[in-house]
């Protein structure tokens, strides 16, 4: 049974398989009828309505013959290998038959490329011989007008216009090649001929438009603008401007050499270069103009702003001058660090500076020797200066202002300290307690301590009030402690009598309790209110557990 299974399968793969062969086959058959069914031989023969010599001829020659090879050789040998691959999957050597299909496609698509190229080389020698004819007229149209342009224009193009109908000639020429390639059946090399005839064209244009308006600045713009500078800097000169570092007459006839050596070159039609030059010319000359502006507007500046620094200047003296009376005058008082006195030391040594700058710059302003620019850099160094003296004495100003300051407030938090100090004890006493904790009372002559040396501090001469900051910092730190401990310290004895008081209702029925409730009033007595709040605390919270909160809440709500 299985034996038999095994060759229905066998059976069945086979049939199967040679059905695919015999698929790809058909398919190839019609791929192979498609390609001969090709209207190639129509196409080429279209050829036969240009020139049949040179290009035309030989391309026409070897697309007959690859179409030949393909027809009598090629595409029959296709048949043959059809005929093998059905063969091979007869007798069930599928894997050779395979081998024959994939050989097949392979050729087919060899076969369509080369259709594919002679129709594509067809197509484009055929457009080279429309388009020739189309756009060599328009191209004849193009050279007339220029022609004519360099006619009616002649003067405008100057020496140039003899390279200028050079090139035009030499175009003609080329239209003569043109024709001599069409008449040759070479299209294609005609067509590059019409390309590079139009280039020409649009660069001779391009020539026609440039040369001129180039010429006009050369021969017209620069010069007058050169003349212009001339005059300028001679009118400069005699209206006191000093200007010989700008080396003007030097620059100027560097300028007049390059656009004789422009003018060649646009003679020569190198108008590109030319072109180029002309615009690096009128920069440069634009430069100069700046140059000169820029002198005439800072001589006028210095002219207007110097004689108004004099009063910046005297005012920055008598900063320097106050300063110093100042630093002397507070030095009695206080105690005086070098970075303190550093500003007015800066003050003092940057107006003796800019004094003499200034000074300086009225000789030089006097002497006319320099440039009015470089004068101006000067005074706008002194208004610079002027500007960060304003600054510094306003920093030494606000600093001395601080050390008074700072001690006008340190008297003021003395005073608010013994307050707090004062209404600490009020506390004590106002609740009555017996005693003060040994840790408490050294908070008190710690921070009574610290008082003391800070207003101890406070009345030396000179007052140095970094050291009096330092321990009004440390006083004022022991005051904080103080009172905040003294706070605690009542709420806790406050909190120790309610709950005494709160547990003497059980006294009588409790025995252990009343023990020691008794003594946590012992050692209430000895001022010690942390232990006794502990000690009576704990023994209420063992006869009525919460008791505690409930006091807690009484002593708010009274509070309130």
């Amino acid at each position: 049974m299985i034996i038999i299974l095994l060759l229905v399968a066998i059976i069945v793969y086979g049939f199967l398989k040679r059905k695919k062969i015999y698929a790809e086959v058909d398919r190839l058959e019609s791929w192979k009828l498609r390609i001969l069914n090709e209207p190639v031989t129509d196409e080429i023969a279209k050829v036969k309505q240009l020139n049949m010599t040179g290009q035309t001829e030989q391309k026409f020659e070897s697309w007959r013959v690859t179409w030949d090879e393909i027809v009598t050789n090629e595409l029959p040998g296709i048949d043959d290998l059809l005929f093998e691959a059905e063969e091979a999957a007869d007798r069930y050597r599928f894997k050779k038959a395979n081998q024959i299909n994939r050989q097949i496609r392979s050729i087919l698509e060899e076969i369509e490329k080369k259709i594919a190229n002679i129709l594509e080389e067809l197509q484009e020698l055929i457009g080279s011989e429309e388009k020739n004819k189309v756009e060599i007229e328009e191209l004849k149209g193009l050279l007339k007008e220029q022609r004519k342009i360099l006619l009616v224009s002649r003067h405008s193009f100057g020496s140039a216009i003899i390279q200028l109908e050079k090139n035009l000639e030499d175009i003609v020429d080329m239209f003569h090649q043109f024709d001599e390639a069409t008449k040759g059946g070479n299209y294609l090399e005609a067509r590059e001929i019409v390309l590079k005839i139009r280039s020409e064209l649009e660069n001779i244009a391009w020539k026609i438009d440039e040369i001129p308006k180039l010429l006009s600045y050369c021969h017209q713009q620069l010069p007058s603008q050169i003349q212009d500078l001339k005059n300028g800097k001679e009118e400069m000169i005699q209206a006191g401007y000093m200007i010989d570092h700008l080396e003007i007459d030097k620059e100027l006839e560097k300028i007049e050499g390059e656009i004789i050596t422009y003018l060649r070159k646009i003679e020569q039609n190198d108008i590109a270069e030319a072109k180029e030059g002309i615009a690096d010319i009128q920069e440069r000359i634009e430069q100069i103009y700046d140059c000169l502006e820029k002198e005439a507007i800072a001589k006028q500046i210095v002219t207007k702003e110097t004689p108004m620094l004099q009063p910046l200047i005297n005012e920055i003296e008598d900063q320097a001058e106050q300063a110093k009376m100042e630093s002397e005058s507070v030095q009695q008082i206080y105690h005086l660090k070098d970075k303190d006195l550093e500003d007015q030391r800066k003050i003092e040594k940057k107006v003796a500076q800019t004094v003499a700058k200034y000074e300086d710059l009225l000789r030089r302003i006097e002497e006319n020797m320099e440039p009015a620019t470089k004068l101006r850099e000067e005074m706008e160094e002194i208004k610079g200066n002027i500007k960060s003296i304003n600054e510094l004495y306003i920093q030494f100003s606000e600093m001395m202002h601080t050390l008074r300051k700072d001690e006008r407030e340190a008297k003021e938090k003395i005073a608010q300290m013994k307050k707090i100090l004062v209404e600490a004890r009020a506390l004590i006493r106002k609740n009555h307690l017996p005693g003060l904790p040994v840790n408490l009372l050294k908070a008190f002559e710690t921070a009574e301590a610290n008082l003391k040396a800070v207003s101890y501090k406070l009345e030396e001469t000179p007052l140095d009030m970094y050291a009096v900051n330092n321990l009004l910092e440390e006083a004022q730190n022991a005051v904080n402690k103080v009172h905040e401990q003294t706070v605690e310290m009542v709420e806790k004895a406050m909190l120790v009598e309610q709950i005494i008081q709160y547990g003497n209702r059980y006294r009588s029925k409790n025995p252990v309790l009343a023990a020691q409730l008794l003594e946590a009033e012992q050692i209430f007595r000895m001022y010690d209110y942390d232990l006794a709040l502990e000690q009576a605390a704990t023994a209420l919270e063992e006869v009525e557990p919460g008791a505690l909160k409930k006091v807690e809440e009484l002593m708010k709500s009274r509070s309130i």
